[in-house]
């Protein structure tokens, strides 16, 4: 899990257009000098809707995805 205090951005919500009931909560993340994508996925959109209440309030503990979150590496770990 991350630290709410170490998200810059929330993006919102997240629909797959290739599997169906799999919603995320996209919010990047800076850790040090590295920038990461985190999408916390569910399987409704009530679920990933109730999660990004919870992100925007900064409470630390959020309700747990229904599937492995995912996290991308933006700009190849480093901010310019």
């Amino acid at each position: 899990m991350i630290n709410v205090n170490e998200i810059v951005a929330i993006n919102g919500i997240y629909i797959s257009q290739l599997y169906k009931n799999w919603y995320a909560v996209e919010v990047l993340v800076m850790r040090g000098e590295n920038l990461f994508r985190i999408r916390y996925p569910y399987k409704s959109i009530d679920d990933a809707s109730l999660a990004l209440g919870q992100i925007k309030q900064k409470q630390q503990n959020i309700k747990a995805p229904d599937y492995r979150h995912v996290v991308h590496i933006m700009n190849q770990g480093k901010l310019r």
